[in-house]
């Protein structure tokens, strides 16, 4: 692929990821099409890329609040963790096993409540979740950049 065939991919991915981001943010606002018309003015955008928008922003106002609405304003927090490392020498149902055992409490804090998320994970559990997290890292940083 050339290069400016890469570069039109990348302008259309940063495209939609600007427009997605503004409808959900006008959404979870309850912004007015009067006041995202506005806004949109103050873009310089034209009389026919405001309407086509404003069009699919009122098509899709109630369908991205719903969305929004299971997961809330915003996830909650993490404010702390605390961990420990244990040694598993046997259960009650496998017998003999062991194993070291993490036992992890994370503290979260959602509208001003704080709540406790408790698990336990082997060492390569953990590894794996420390991986994905930083996967997960990775990937909002490559987005931002767009």
């Amino acid at each position: 692929m050339n290069k400016s065939l890469e570069k039109l991919g990348r302008q259309k991915i940063q495209l939609y990821t600007s427009l997605s981001s503004l409808f959900i943010k006008a959404a979870s606002e309850k912004v007015s099409t009067n006041q995202l018309e506005a806004k949109l003015k103050t873009l310089n955008c034209s009389v026919e890329q405001i309407t086509r928008l404003l069009k699919m922003f009122s098509t899709n106002q109630s369908k991205i609040q719903a969305i929004l609405k299971l997961y809330g304003p915003s996830p909650p927090k993490l404010v702390d963790v605390n961990w420990r490392l244990d040694y598993q020498v046997e259960t009650n149902t496998r017998g003999p096993v062991q194993k070291l055992i993490y036992f992890i409490d994370l503290i979260l804090e959602d509208k001003g409540r704080r709540e406790l998320l408790s698990f336990t994970a082997s060492h390569s559990e953990l590894e794996d979740l420390v991986n994905t997290l930083k996967d997960a890292c990775q990937s909002v940083k490559r987005v931002a950049l767009l």
